[in-house]
């Protein structure tokens, strides 16, 4: 390709995207999105987007962009290019309120409907969910990836520090390490969570994990290096479960714990089935089972 050929396609790129300075700024947007989604802040605040689009379409000497139509442009790159979908979390109910409302939007969080668009709008916070179609083949690949990861810092079915000193890769590998870990425990609890009717107290979630090897006295976990404590104020911060505290006069302060919106959204019922079905070790034709039981211990927060 010669100079002027190249310099011709760059002029035609730019007068594509140069006229619609929504898209402009929707880039710019979609790119702090990944960025702030990778760096562990997984839930993102309106107001932040908005700021973050307000300083951006100052740059591009853009006028005022209607929240919408960012949402449109953003969600339309997010998809068409990385198969993500950003999505505003339903509102907090109170801890005594029926959760239904909660997941109206549901099963369908990734269909891009008109009636989602509007709800999500209105929406104060957003995530990021995985919009792309499950495959069998590469699921169990990165499963495989995962296990022998894991298996190369164990000896003796111990997990050895000094492993990671000798690698090239030692923030990546820990990292992944950590991610995996978290992801692990994080289906250990939802788990418990459903199987509990959607309600456990923290002790009797403690005595669980405890039976799984999680430290439950304060000590740090295995490579994920957080106490137990850490690990489910994680949880609720990044709302996978809802942290509900009672007074008692008899037995003080009672911490229990739901499935919290988050959960719901990344979730959906079928979802939330196969995952159990998996963890339970359970054979396809037993899936209409877990799927009734599932939904009467969680009442109508999938309804």
């Amino acid at each position: 390709m010669s100079q002027n050929d190249y310099e011709e396609d760059f002029r035609i790129d730019a007068e594509e995207y140069g006229d619609d300075k929504a898209v402009v700024v929707a880039r710019k947007v979609v790119r702090f999105i990944l960025s702030s989604c990778e760096s562990q802040n997984t839930i993102i605040a309106k107001g932040r987007l908005q700021n973050v689009a307000k300083e951006y379409a100052n740059q591009e000497n853009c006028t005022r962009i209607p929240f919408n139509t960012l949402l449109y442009e953003v969600n339309s790159i997010l998809e068409d290019i990385y198969g993500y979908n950003l999505v505003g979390l339903p509102p907090k109910m109170g801890p005594n309120m029926a959760t239904s409302q909660n997941t109206g939007n549901n099963n369908s969080n990734t269909n891009g409907n008109n009636k989602e668009d509007k709800s999500a709008t209105k929406a104060s916070r957003f995530i990021l969910l995985n919009t792309m179609k499950s495959i069998p083949e590469l699921d169990e690949a990165r499963l495989d990836q995962s296990g022998s990861l894991y298996k190369s810092v164990l000896r003796d079915e111990s997990y050895v520090q000094e492993n990671f000193n000798s690698s090239s890769t030692v923030g990546n590998t820990l990292s992944t390490h950590q991610d995996l870990v978290f992801k692990g425990l994080l289906t250990v609890v939802i788990c418990i969570i459903v199987f509990s009717k959607n309600n456990i107290l923290q002790q009797e979630l403690f005595g669980y994990l405890e039976s799984y090897g999680v430290p439950t006295d304060g000590s740090k976990i295995p490579i994920l290096k957080w106490n137990i404590d850490d690990f489910v104020k994680t949880l609720d911060k990044r709302e996978y479960v809802v942290r509900m505290e009672q007074n008692s006069d008899v037995e003080g302060n009672i911490t229990s714990y739901r499935i919290g919106r988050r959960t719901q959204q990344e979730f959906g019922i079928d979802a939330l089935v196969e995952m159990m079905r998996q963890v339970l070790g359970l054979d396809v034709n037993q899936t209409p089972h877990l799927k009734e039981d599932i939904k009467k211990n969680i009442g109508d927060s999938y309804a």
